[in-house]
């Protein structure tokens, strides 16, 4: 089935349909996304507590997407259909480590229609879900939006408290996967230089769907400080704890300076629970044409009183970290070749990870990646649950776009 979708695709040019007559507009599209890997397992996760050992690492997937979006005057309507199908032994064998390497494995972060398909049967996992389905009117200085919507904002590549909505994927060898949340906005635009949101946001993951729905009732605010500084501030109640925080962003053509921070309370009506602070600085330099560098670094508290070192659930967050600095370099060797090199570092644990991609766009649509990853220092005694967990990865994707 998926060559017979690559060959379609191909065979038509991999273009877009459209169709437009009048206010009428609609349109088609989506990306499609192979990827084939082999695995292995740290010796620190091979020991107690976490005892997986296993030798078979292959590992098959295919994700993609496939988004309607149509427009009458002032109103939209848009769809996206988000599936993902793996092989692994991993999955019949019930091992924890196919959980990182299949990150995000909840793909609604706010959930109330469900509107998804699961099931994973021996070795084979099949998601499927509706993970943008909404209807947005435009008024003359604001906007309303009903339904489920992808939430996008902040600049952190790593870890990005300030939008708890939709995870980073600065760990992964995955792209184009995104979360969604079920809810409501409405956005106001007091000026060109300013905007905010209201969400009104519903949850059902926490009681499983049987009773009451977990609200989050959240403000972002966006607002143009100057021809190059950018401030965006958050408030609100999310996941039965009250937030607050912001970023400023500084960026000119050749570079950017970003710091996050994030205040957050103990659960609400729960004593056993602790308050937590984020905070991120990042910044991104471009090397004249072809060079670019980055480096994020971080502090991600935990909340010791109810995460007990379960780090597969630290808060719904992929880093297994606390304290994070990360160096990066993406160089275009040509005009269709690309290397992308990055390094974590935990200064805690004196854990060290590392990833690598080159990729050729063979086409303007298609291009195919050869990646590996790696924990590259690791000390049983003093790494994390979820670090120990990192296995290191080669592997070859096709990416296609349409």
């Amino acid at each position: 089935m998926l060559a017979l979708i690559v060959s379609v695709l191909m065979s038509h040019g991999l273009a877009s349909p459209t169709f437009e007559r009048g206010d009428f507009k609609a349109g088609l599209k989506g990306n499609l996304e192979l990827q084939s890997r082999v695995a292995k397992n740290s010796s620190a996760a091979r020991s107690s507590p976490l005892n997986e050992k296993w030798t078979d690492g292959h590992f098959s997937m295919a994700h993609g997407n496939l988004n309607f979006r149509s427009q009458f005057k002032d109103s939209r309507i848009e769809v996206n259909w988000f599936f993902r199908h793996a092989q692994a032994s991993l999955y019949q064998e019930n091992r924890k480590n196919v959980n990182l390497i299949n990150f995000p494995n909840v793909l609604v972060a706010r959930d109330v229609f469900k509107l998804q398909y699961n099931r994973q049967d021996k070795d084979f996992r099949t998601d499927s879900i509706l993970n943008s389905f909404y209807y947005e009117l435009d008024g003359e200085d604001s906007s309303f939006l009903i339904g489920r919507m992808m939430i996008n904002y902040g600049s952190g590549e790593f870890f990005n408290p300030i939008n708890p909505f939709n995870q980073p994927l600065g760990l992964t060898n995955q792209s184009n996967i995104h979360q969604a949340s079920d809810g409501m906005m409405a956005s106001f635009y007091p000026s060109t230089r300013s905007k905010l949101n209201f969400y009104l946001l519903g949850d059902k993951n926490q009681e499983d769907y049987e009773n009451q729905i977990t609200r989050t009732l959240w403000i972002q605010g966006e607002y143009t400080l100057s021809e190059y500084l950018k401030a965006t501030y958050v408030i609100g109640e999310d996941q039965r704890r009250n937030k607050g925080g912001g970023e400023l962003r500084y960026e000119e053509k050749s570079y950017a300076l970003y710091l996050q921070s994030l205040y957050t309370s103990n659960l609400i009506n729960r004593k056993a629970s602790e308050n937590l602070f984020d905070l991120v600085l990042g910044f991104s330099q471009k090397m004249g044409e072809r060079w670019k560098i980055s480096l994020e670094t971080g502090y991600q508290e935990r909340d010791r009183r109810i995460s007990n070192l379960n780090v597969l659930n630290f808060e719904d967050r992929l880093l297994p970290f606390e304290v994070f600095v990360a160096p990066g370099v993406m160089i275009n060797l040509t005009d269709t070749w690309v290397s992308q090199t990055q390094l974590v570092y935990d200064p805690k644990s004196e854990f060290v990870f590392g990833k690598t991609r080159l990729s050729w766009s063979f086409t303007h649509h298609s291009t195919l990646d050869l990646f590996a990853s790696s924990p590259l220092t690791i000390k049983r005694e003093q790494a994390s649950l979820g670090q120990r967990l990192l296995t290191t990865d080669l592997g070859l994707g096709l990416r296609l776009m349409f």
